[in-house]
């Protein structure tokens, strides 16, 4: 009885630690994306300088 108690608690952490994963990765897509637009829109602004 103890032991699958123990079972499930550990399933239940690696349960807990997978979903924690899913959503670092999620927000650090999220901030590689929003610092890609940065860097498109501040070589955007270089080009249009350069174009007047």
């Amino acid at each position: 009885m103890a032991f699958s108690n123990f079972g499930n608690k550990v399933r239940s952490l690696f349960k807990l630690r997978n979903s924690f994963n899913e959503y670092e990765s999620e927000k650090l897509r999220k901030d590689v994306l929003t610092n890609l637009n940065k860097d498109q829109n501040w070589f955007i602004e270089k080009i249009k300088a350069i174009g007047k």
